[in-house]
Protein backbone atom coordinates (compact mmCIF):
# COMPACT_ATOMS: atom_id res chain seq x y z
CA UNK A 1 0.00 0.00 0.00
CA UNK A 2 1.30 3.41 -1.09
CA UNK A 3 2.42 5.80 1.98
CA UNK A 4 1.71 9.19 1.80
CA UNK A 5 3.45 11.79 3.92
CA UNK A 6 1.54 14.16 4.90
CA UNK A 7 2.85 17.76 5.76
CA UNK A 8 0.26 20.57 8.04
CA UNK A 9 0.73 23.17 10.67
CA UNK A 10 -2.30 21.75 12.66
CA UNK A 11 -4.08 18.34 12.85
CA UNK A 12 -6.42 16.36 15.53
CA UNK A 13 -6.90 16.83 18.44
CA UNK A 14 -6.50 20.89 17.42
CA UNK A 15 -9.59 21.93 15.87
CA UNK A 16 -8.89 26.20 16.22
CA UNK A 17 -7.23 26.20 12.50
CA UNK A 18 -10.63 24.91 11.40
CA UNK A 19 -10.95 24.06 7.88
CA UNK A 20 -7.50 22.86 7.25
CA UNK A 21 -7.62 19.98 9.66
CA UNK A 22 -11.32 18.63 8.70
CA UNK A 23 -9.95 18.58 4.74
CA UNK A 24 -6.80 16.36 5.65
CA UNK A 25 -9.52 14.29 7.90
CA UNK A 26 -11.73 13.85 4.83
CA UNK A 27 -9.05 12.51 3.02
CA UNK A 28 -7.40 10.59 6.22
CA UNK A 29 -10.91 8.98 6.51
CA UNK A 30 -12.01 8.03 3.39
CA UNK A 31 -8.95 6.84 0.99
CA UNK A 32 -7.14 4.95 3.54
CA UNK A 33 -8.36 1.76 2.62
CA UNK A 34 -5.96 2.37 -0.71
CA UNK A 35 -3.45 4.41 1.47
CA UNK A 36 -1.19 4.43 4.16
CA UNK A 37 -0.98 8.21 5.93
CA UNK A 38 2.11 9.44 8.11
CA UNK A 39 1.37 12.65 9.34
CA UNK A 40 3.64 15.52 10.54
CA UNK A 41 2.50 18.53 12.37
CA UNK A 42 2.83 20.87 15.34
CA UNK A 43 2.72 19.48 19.07
CA UNK A 44 -0.14 22.32 19.56
CA UNK A 45 -3.38 24.15 18.87
CA UNK A 46 -3.44 27.45 17.35
CA UNK A 47 -2.41 30.19 18.96
CA UNK A 48 -1.76 27.13 22.07
CA UNK A 49 1.33 27.57 24.38
CA UNK A 50 1.27 24.06 25.78
CA UNK A 51 1.73 21.24 23.83
CA UNK A 52 -1.46 18.75 23.67
CA UNK A 53 -1.76 17.05 27.05
CA UNK A 54 -2.29 13.49 25.29
CA UNK A 55 0.33 12.78 23.08
CA UNK A 56 3.72 11.47 23.35
CA UNK A 57 6.72 13.06 22.41
CA UNK A 58 9.48 11.61 19.69
CA UNK A 59 7.07 8.44 18.73
CA UNK A 60 4.53 8.44 15.98
CA UNK A 61 1.06 8.44 17.76
CA UNK A 62 -2.04 6.03 16.23
CA UNK A 63 -5.19 8.63 15.77
CA UNK A 64 -7.85 7.32 13.70
CA UNK A 65 -6.63 5.87 10.32
CA UNK A 66 -3.54 7.46 10.44
CA UNK A 67 0.17 7.67 11.73
CA UNK A 68 0.97 11.46 13.68
CA UNK A 69 4.22 13.06 14.80
CA UNK A 70 3.82 15.90 16.71
CA UNK A 71 7.06 17.99 16.26
CA UNK A 72 7.90 20.15 19.69
CA UNK A 73 8.26 23.91 19.27
CA UNK A 74 11.82 23.99 20.24
CA UNK A 75 13.34 21.57 17.69
CA UNK A 76 10.57 21.45 14.92
CA UNK A 77 12.94 22.15 11.64
CA UNK A 78 15.54 19.61 13.14
CA UNK A 79 12.61 17.08 14.26
CA UNK A 80 11.26 17.76 10.51
CA UNK A 81 14.57 17.20 8.57
CA UNK A 82 15.04 13.85 10.60
CA UNK A 83 11.88 12.79 9.78
CA UNK A 84 11.66 13.57 5.85
CA UNK A 85 15.03 11.77 5.97
CA UNK A 86 14.08 8.74 8.05
CA UNK A 87 10.20 8.04 7.14
CA UNK A 88 9.57 5.53 4.68
CA UNK A 89 6.91 7.26 2.37
CA UNK A 90 6.11 7.19 -1.73
CA UNK A 91 4.42 10.76 -2.05
CA UNK A 92 4.67 13.98 0.14
CA UNK A 93 1.49 16.01 0.26
CA UNK A 94 1.97 19.61 1.72
CA UNK A 95 -0.82 21.24 2.68
CA UNK A 96 -0.04 24.94 2.26
CA UNK A 97 2.19 26.93 0.13
CA UNK A 98 3.51 29.70 2.56
CA UNK A 99 4.33 27.39 5.32
CA UNK A 100 7.77 28.00 6.35
CA UNK A 101 8.00 24.75 8.11
CA UNK A 102 5.35 22.48 6.40
CA UNK A 103 5.93 23.17 2.98
CA UNK A 104 8.83 25.31 2.53
CA UNK A 105 11.12 23.54 3.91
CA UNK A 106 10.67 20.05 2.98
CA UNK A 107 10.03 21.37 -0.83
CA UNK A 108 13.47 22.97 -0.92
CA UNK A 109 15.42 19.84 0.84
CA UNK A 110 13.69 18.03 -1.57
CA UNK A 111 14.68 20.67 -4.63
CA UNK A 112 18.28 20.89 -3.24
CA UNK A 113 18.82 17.12 -3.17
CA UNK A 114 19.40 17.21 1.17
CA UNK A 115 16.15 14.58 0.85
CA UNK A 116 15.21 11.83 -1.29
CA UNK A 117 12.79 12.96 -4.37
CA UNK A 118 9.37 11.73 -4.75
CA UNK A 119 6.09 12.77 -6.14
CA UNK A 120 4.94 15.67 -4.43
CA UNK A 121 1.18 17.24 -4.13
CA UNK A 122 0.58 20.58 -2.67
CA UNK A 123 -2.37 22.28 -1.43
CA UNK A 124 -2.62 25.91 -1.62
CA UNK A 125 -6.14 25.98 0.58
CA UNK A 126 -7.05 29.46 -0.54
CA UNK A 127 -3.97 30.86 -0.28
CA UNK A 128 -3.71 32.26 -3.78
CA UNK A 129 -7.30 34.15 -3.19
CA UNK A 130 -7.44 37.42 -3.75
CA UNK A 131 -8.40 38.31 -0.28
CA UNK A 132 -5.50 35.94 1.11
CA UNK A 133 -3.00 37.76 -0.93
CA UNK A 134 -4.16 41.27 -0.21
CA UNK A 135 -3.50 40.94 3.53
CA UNK A 136 0.24 40.36 3.15
CA UNK A 137 0.64 41.22 -0.22
CA UNK A 138 4.43 42.53 -0.35
CA UNK A 139 5.60 39.49 2.02
CA UNK A 140 3.62 37.14 -0.44
CA UNK A 141 4.53 38.26 -3.81
CA UNK A 142 8.44 38.45 -2.76
CA UNK A 143 8.12 34.80 -1.87
CA UNK A 144 5.94 33.83 -5.11
CA UNK A 145 8.81 35.76 -6.85
CA UNK A 146 11.59 34.39 -5.36
CA UNK A 147 9.98 30.26 -6.12
CA UNK A 148 9.35 31.20 -9.41
CA UNK A 149 13.14 32.43 -10.41
CA UNK A 150 14.47 29.11 -8.12
CA UNK A 151 11.44 26.64 -10.21
CA UNK A 152 11.20 25.30 -6.44
CA UNK A 153 7.57 24.57 -7.71
CA UNK A 154 8.20 22.47 -11.04
CA UNK A 155 7.28 18.81 -11.80
CA UNK A 156 4.61 18.58 -9.01
CA UNK A 157 0.93 18.43 -8.52
CA UNK A 158 -1.34 21.32 -7.36
CA UNK A 159 -4.49 19.94 -5.44
CA UNK A 160 -6.93 22.55 -5.65
CA UNK A 161 -10.70 22.27 -3.66
CA UNK A 162 -12.23 24.47 -7.05
CA UNK A 163 -12.42 25.52 -10.30
CA UNK A 164 -12.39 29.05 -8.63
CA UNK A 165 -8.96 27.49 -6.78
CA UNK A 166 -7.41 26.01 -10.06
CA UNK A 167 -8.29 29.38 -11.45
CA UNK A 168 -6.17 31.43 -9.05
CA UNK A 169 -3.21 28.59 -9.26
CA UNK A 170 -2.82 29.40 -13.19
CA UNK A 171 -3.15 32.74 -12.97
CA UNK A 172 -0.23 32.74 -10.60
CA UNK A 173 1.87 29.94 -11.86
CA UNK A 174 0.63 29.89 -15.82
CA UNK A 175 -0.79 27.68 -18.28
CA UNK A 176 1.66 24.77 -17.99
CA UNK A 177 1.16 24.15 -13.70
CA UNK A 178 -0.51 20.68 -13.35
CA UNK A 179 -3.46 21.34 -11.67
CA UNK A 180 -6.16 18.97 -10.35
CA UNK A 181 -9.05 19.27 -9.17
CA UNK A 182 -10.20 17.19 -6.09
CA UNK A 183 -13.19 18.79 -4.05
CA UNK A 184 -12.66 18.44 -0.14
CA UNK A 185 -13.86 15.52 1.67
CA UNK A 186 -16.83 16.90 3.98
CA UNK A 187 -18.58 14.95 6.58
CA UNK A 188 -22.47 14.43 7.92
CA UNK A 189 -22.90 15.91 11.55
CA UNK A 190 -21.37 13.51 14.57
CA UNK A 191 -25.27 13.38 15.61
CA UNK A 192 -27.97 13.22 12.83
CA UNK A 193 -29.86 17.09 13.33
CA UNK A 194 -33.40 16.38 13.46
CA UNK A 195 -35.70 18.34 10.45
CA UNK A 196 -38.40 18.95 12.22
CA UNK A 197 -36.74 20.66 15.33
CA UNK A 198 -36.40 24.37 14.60
CA UNK A 199 -34.94 27.67 16.01
CA UNK A 200 -37.96 29.64 17.55
CA UNK A 201 -38.38 32.78 15.45
CA UNK A 202 -40.42 35.69 15.95
CA UNK A 203 -40.79 38.38 13.59
CA UNK A 204 -38.52 41.34 14.35
CA UNK A 205 -35.92 39.16 16.09
CA UNK A 206 -32.86 37.61 15.03
CA UNK A 207 -30.38 35.20 16.97
CA UNK A 208 -27.36 35.68 14.08
CA UNK A 209 -23.35 33.79 14.72
CA UNK A 210 -20.45 34.37 13.53
CA UNK A 211 -18.20 31.57 14.01
CA UNK A 212 -14.17 31.54 12.22
CA UNK A 213 -10.70 32.71 13.69
CA UNK A 214 -10.88 36.15 14.62
CA UNK A 215 -8.55 37.93 11.77
CA UNK A 216 -8.95 40.10 9.15
CA UNK A 217 -9.75 37.77 6.05
CA UNK A 218 -12.38 36.32 8.15
CA UNK A 219 -14.10 39.98 8.10
CA UNK A 220 -15.75 40.13 11.68
CA UNK A 221 -15.45 43.89 11.52
CA UNK A 222 -18.14 43.92 8.51
CA UNK A 223 -20.57 41.78 9.94
CA UNK A 224 -20.91 44.59 13.00
CA UNK A 225 -21.05 47.45 10.54
CA UNK A 226 -23.65 45.84 8.85
CA UNK A 227 -25.79 45.47 12.47
CA UNK A 228 -25.03 48.88 13.69
CA UNK A 229 -27.68 50.52 11.50
CA UNK A 230 -30.55 47.68 11.52
CA UNK A 231 -33.83 47.60 13.95
CA UNK A 232 -35.02 44.84 15.69
CA UNK A 233 -33.79 43.44 18.66
CA UNK A 234 -30.59 41.05 17.61
CA UNK A 235 -28.00 38.91 19.36
CA UNK A 236 -24.91 38.05 17.33
CA UNK A 237 -22.88 35.37 19.37
CA UNK A 238 -19.19 35.25 18.30
CA UNK A 239 -17.38 31.72 18.58
CA UNK A 240 -13.58 31.47 17.41
CA UNK A 241 -10.10 31.85 18.68
CA UNK A 242 -8.31 35.37 18.66
CA UNK A 243 -5.87 35.09 15.48
CA UNK A 244 -5.08 38.53 15.89
CA UNK A 245 -5.27 40.53 18.64
CA UNK A 246 -4.75 44.17 16.89
CA UNK A 247 -7.42 43.11 14.90
CA UNK A 248 -9.88 41.83 17.55
CA UNK A 249 -9.12 45.03 19.27
CA UNK A 250 -10.90 47.02 16.39
CA UNK A 251 -13.82 45.16 16.72
CA UNK A 252 -14.39 45.64 20.38
CA UNK A 253 -14.26 48.84 20.31
CA UNK A 254 -16.53 48.67 17.37
CA UNK A 255 -19.09 46.53 19.89
CA UNK A 256 -18.78 49.14 22.43
CA UNK A 257 -20.48 51.70 20.49
CA UNK A 258 -23.28 49.16 19.27
CA UNK A 259 -26.29 50.33 19.52
CA UNK A 260 -28.49 48.37 22.51
CA UNK A 261 -30.73 46.42 20.36
CA UNK A 262 -27.75 44.62 19.09
CA UNK A 263 -26.38 42.52 21.72
CA UNK A 264 -23.27 41.49 20.86
CA UNK A 265 -21.35 38.06 22.60
CA UNK A 266 -17.99 36.52 22.47
CA UNK A 267 -17.98 33.02 23.54
CA UNK A 268 -14.15 31.90 22.82
CA UNK A 269 -13.17 29.00 20.79
CA UNK A 270 -15.80 25.91 20.59
CA UNK A 271 -14.60 22.31 20.27
CA UNK A 272 -15.79 20.97 16.88
CA UNK A 273 -18.29 18.72 18.66
CA UNK A 274 -20.30 21.01 19.81
CA UNK A 275 -20.02 22.99 16.19
CA UNK A 276 -23.63 21.39 14.83
CA UNK A 277 -25.75 22.31 18.18
CA UNK A 278 -24.01 25.64 18.12
CA UNK A 279 -25.65 26.55 14.91
CA UNK A 280 -28.72 24.81 15.31
CA UNK A 281 -29.84 27.59 17.96
CA UNK A 282 -29.76 30.24 15.39
CA UNK A 283 -31.25 32.08 12.66
CA UNK A 284 -28.17 33.17 10.41
CA UNK A 285 -24.85 32.76 9.99
CA UNK A 286 -22.57 35.47 9.00
CA UNK A 287 -19.90 35.35 7.35
CA UNK A 288 -18.86 37.93 4.77
CA UNK A 289 -14.75 36.55 4.22
CA UNK A 290 -12.34 37.64 2.18
CA UNK A 291 -11.89 34.42 0.87
CA UNK A 292 -12.50 29.99 1.36
CA UNK A 293 -11.11 27.60 -1.06
CA UNK A 294 -14.01 25.76 0.72
CA UNK A 295 -15.44 26.31 3.71
CA UNK A 296 -16.32 24.03 6.22
CA UNK A 297 -17.78 25.76 7.87
CA UNK A 298 -21.09 26.75 6.04
CA UNK A 299 -21.53 22.81 5.05
CA UNK A 300 -21.62 22.49 9.02
CA UNK A 301 -24.01 25.96 9.11
CA UNK A 302 -26.04 24.23 6.22
CA UNK A 303 -26.49 20.60 7.68
CA UNK A 304 -27.43 21.89 10.92
CA UNK A 305 -30.71 23.89 9.08
CA UNK A 306 -29.15 27.18 9.85
CA UNK A 307 -29.16 29.27 7.30
CA UNK A 308 -25.97 31.43 5.74
CA UNK A 309 -25.30 34.67 4.28
CA UNK A 310 -22.10 34.67 2.94
CA UNK A 311 -19.36 36.53 1.21
CA UNK A 312 -19.19 35.73 -2.64
CA UNK A 313 -15.60 34.72 -2.24
CA UNK A 314 -16.32 31.12 -1.00
CA UNK A 315 -17.35 27.92 -3.48
CA UNK A 316 -20.96 28.06 -2.35
CA UNK A 317 -23.10 30.25 -5.22
CA UNK A 318 -26.36 30.57 -6.20
CA UNK A 319 -27.60 30.00 -2.34
CA UNK A 320 -30.88 32.19 -2.79
CA UNK A 321 -31.97 30.25 -5.98
CA UNK A 322 -31.47 27.11 -3.83
CA UNK A 323 -33.90 28.62 -0.71
CA UNK A 324 -30.48 28.32 1.72
CA UNK A 325 -29.46 31.63 1.56
CA UNK A 326 -27.02 34.69 -0.09
CA UNK A 327 -24.05 34.55 -1.34
CA UNK A 328 -23.27 38.28 -1.97
CA UNK A 329 -20.32 40.61 -3.26
CA UNK A 330 -18.71 42.51 -0.34
CA UNK A 331 -19.15 45.59 -2.36
CA UNK A 332 -22.88 45.35 -1.64
CA UNK A 333 -23.33 46.06 1.98
CA UNK A 334 -26.46 47.35 1.62
CA UNK A 335 -27.83 44.56 -0.41
CA UNK A 336 -26.04 42.52 3.39
CA UNK A 337 -28.21 44.45 5.30
CA UNK A 338 -31.23 43.92 3.17
CA UNK A 339 -30.82 39.76 3.44
CA UNK A 340 -30.60 40.79 7.41
CA UNK A 341 -33.40 43.05 7.28
CA UNK A 342 -35.80 39.71 5.48
CA UNK A 343 -34.34 37.94 8.21
CA UNK A 344 -35.61 39.64 10.78
CA UNK A 345 -39.27 40.38 9.49
CA UNK A 346 -39.64 36.33 9.31
CA UNK A 347 -42.06 34.40 11.13
CA UNK A 348 -41.70 30.45 12.17
CA UNK A 349 -43.37 29.15 9.14
CA UNK A 350 -41.19 31.39 6.49
CA UNK A 351 -38.04 30.01 8.70
CA UNK A 352 -38.44 26.97 8.82
CA UNK A 353 -38.93 26.28 5.47
CA UNK A 354 -35.80 28.17 4.82
CA UNK A 355 -33.96 25.99 7.39
CA UNK A 356 -35.59 22.66 5.86
CA UNK A 357 -33.93 23.34 2.41
CA UNK A 358 -30.70 23.87 3.98
CA UNK A 359 -30.38 20.47 5.78
CA UNK A 360 -31.97 18.94 2.33
CA UNK A 361 -28.99 20.80 0.36
CA UNK A 362 -25.98 20.01 2.37
CA UNK A 363 -27.41 15.88 2.39
CA UNK A 364 -27.80 16.14 -1.18
CA UNK A 365 -23.50 17.96 -1.04
CA UNK A 366 -22.38 15.91 0.64
CA UNK A 367 -23.66 12.64 -0.73
CA UNK A 368 -21.79 13.38 -4.06
CA UNK A 369 -20.47 10.07 -5.09
CA UNK A 370 -17.86 11.73 -7.29
CA UNK A 371 -15.53 14.05 -4.70
CA UNK A 372 -14.03 10.24 -3.30
CA UNK A 373 -13.69 9.49 -6.69
CA UNK A 374 -11.52 12.71 -7.65
CA UNK A 375 -9.56 12.40 -4.33
CA UNK A 376 -8.45 9.04 -5.25
CA UNK A 377 -7.51 10.15 -9.18
CA UNK A 378 -5.50 12.96 -7.26
CA UNK A 379 -2.92 9.99 -6.16
CA UNK A 380 -3.22 7.97 -8.73
CA UNK A 381 -5.41 5.53 -6.79
CA UNK A 382 -6.84 2.86 -9.27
Amino acid sequence: MPIVLLCCDYFLPGFKAGGPIHSISGIVECLSDDLSFRIITRDRDLGDREPYSNILQGEWNPLGKAWVRYLSEENRFKECIHLLNTTNYDILYLNSFFSPRFSILPLLLMRIGLVESVPIIIAPRGEFSPGHLSLKPVKYFIYIGAAKILKLYRNLIWHASTEYERADIVRIFGQNARVLVASDIASYPAVESNDTAFCVKHPGELKAIFLGRISPQKNLRFVLDLLSGLNGSIVLDIYGPVDNSKYWNVCRNVIREIPTNVKVHYWGEIPHSEVYACFSAHHIFLFPTLGENFGHVIIESLSSGCPVLISDQTPWCNLEAEGVGWDISLGEKELFRSKIVELLDMDQEEFNELSSNARRFSRRKLSDPDIIKVNKELFAID
